[in-house]
């Protein structure tokens, strides 16, 4: 069925925003980067961080339209067809990607790549203007130990996300 990588684990649960959208201080709360381990609370909601976070920012928040979707879903495929990725499943929202993917590389090494082939991909196809800022810095990393965490990671990114909006992928897509 399913063999993980010998010296690895069994894949990589990654989540990553579109620029602007989760700010620091969000009613939705936050991970700080520093902080971001399994179980530690989010940042609590704080308005006035939310402002400051708000006037740093250096371009429109980025928002996915459908056309856009599908790209960066089709240029995360194309990644891992082209390196021997294993993908479980990818869900594109209009605010965040949500991936499982078993690879070698290290984590931090496949998210940078997603993010920058879809960005070129959707710079070429005129989606996404050349000085525009497309994503936010870093994203949430997770290693996945077993078989069950992926099936798990799968479940919670083709099921619970909310109504489809054309850019999932699950498995044998």
């Amino acid at each position: 069925m399913y063999a993980p990588p010998v010296n690895g684990p069994a894949g990589y649960f990654l989540t990553f925003t579109t620029y602007g959208t989760r700010l620091h201080g969000d009613p939705r709360g936050s991970v700080l980067r520093h902080d971001n381990a399994v179980g530690t609370p989010a940042f609590a909601p704080n308005p006035v961080r939310n402002r400051f976070e708000r006037a740093l920012m250096t371009a429109s928040p980025m928002r996915f339209t459908e056309d856009q979707r599908r790209m960066v879903a089709m240029a995360i495929a194309e990644v891992c067809a082209r390196r021997e990725w294993r993908l479980h499943a990818l869900n594109v929202r209009t605010n965040h990607v949500h991936v499982v993917v078993t690879s070698e590389a290290p984590i931090d090494q496949v998210m940078n790549t997603f993010k920058a082939y879809a960005t070129r991909k959707l710079r070429e196809s005129n989606l996404v203007g050349g000085g525009a800022r497309t994503w936010a810095r870093h994203g949430s990393t997770r290693f996945l130990r077993d078989e069950q965490d992926v099936i798990d990671a799968m479940s919670y990114v083709l099921d619970y996300q909310g109504e489809d909006l054309g850019g999932t992928i699950g498995p044998g897509e």
